[in-house]
């Protein structure tokens, strides 16, 4: 699948420099809406459906989430499936932008190794599948919840030694599973709003057994927070496989994004083009 990463005029130069994409950590994205909506959802379902709230209040866990989460730290690179987009350009290159092509397969075999773990998530945002996936999701754990409460029910009421042990051996990731299911819709999910973005992302963790951190790095945002992001390489040959300049940048962007890959032989196939989209500053 050929896909499209949206940046600045500064960020696609560290890019081509580095031959390297920065994926910063998912709790840090620039969509403060994904969790909120996500919750809606949950709590849209649960209010219409007691069974579908008992199962949640059952299994989820805040403690157990950041359980889940913690250990292995993910990290996100976004793309958008769409190479030419009136709404991206607004969004994410400010008149000052370009959008680079690549081959997601191919980035995904380059870095696919000992030290990450990825994965390819198309985004969804239609509601009434988004709200389908998550009835399944209850109904799998229907059983586990019963279960799990009827193991606490018993627990409450034995006072006898060594109780809290057994129903811990008893329950031992039930409510664990029930979250990293949840984590894997919530990635996937979006608010219909944000459906022109036709986003596809790579979600990035840290391969178990690789020392925490260990190919973590930080940088500041426009804002001033502190970021943990890693990288992915794009030093295969033909990652990046076009360039498109904004669609309000002049003849001069184009002509200096084509002299520069000239003068780097490895990323000297890359095609040059200026977006076709008739724009104009109001």
């Amino acid at each position: 699948m050929k896909v499209y990463h949206y940046t600045s005029g500064q960020g696609l130069f560290s890019i081509l420099n580095s031959q390297s994409l920065q994926c910063s950590n998912l709790r840090f994205m620039n969509d403060p809406s994904e969790e909120s909506y996500f919750e809606q959802l949950i709590e849209e379902l649960c209010s219409a459906n007691e069974e579908f709230k008992f199962i949640h209040d059952t299994l989820y866990n805040k403690s157990y989430r950041q359980a889940v989460l913690s250990p292995t730290e993910k990290f996100v690179a976004s793309f958008s499936k769409n190479g030419d987009s009136l709404s991206m350009w607004n969004y994410y290159s400010k008149g000052n932008g370009y959008n680079f092509g690549i081959d997601i397969q191919k980035i995904m075999d380059l870095n696919r190794s000992t030290d990450f773990s990825i994965q390819q998530v198309e985004i969804n945002y239609d509601k009434v599948y988004q709200l389908e996936q998550l009835e399944e999701l209850f109904f799998k754990h229907k059983e586990h919840a019963q279960f799990f409460n009827e193991e606490l029910e018993r627990l409450e009421s034995d006072s006898t030694e060594g109780v809290h042990d057994y129903f811990f051996s008893k329950t031992d990731g039930i409510q664990e599973k029930y979250i990293d299911d949840l984590e894997k819709l919530r990635i996937g999910f979006k608010h219909p709003a944000y459906a022109r973005e036709e986003e596809v992302r790579l979600i990035i963790s840290e391969a178990s057994g690789l020392k925490e951190g260990e190919r973590v790095s930080f940088k500041i945002s426009s804002s001033g927070v502190f970021v943990s992001y890693v990288c992915l390489s794009l030093k295969a040959p033909e990652c990046i496989l076009d360039i498109t300049t904004h669609p309000l940048n002049g003849e001069l962007h184009k002509l200096g994004v084509e002299e520069f890959i000239r003068h780097d032989p490895k990323i000297r196939k890359i095609q040059i083009r200026a977006s076709e989209i008739p724009f104009r500053e109001v």
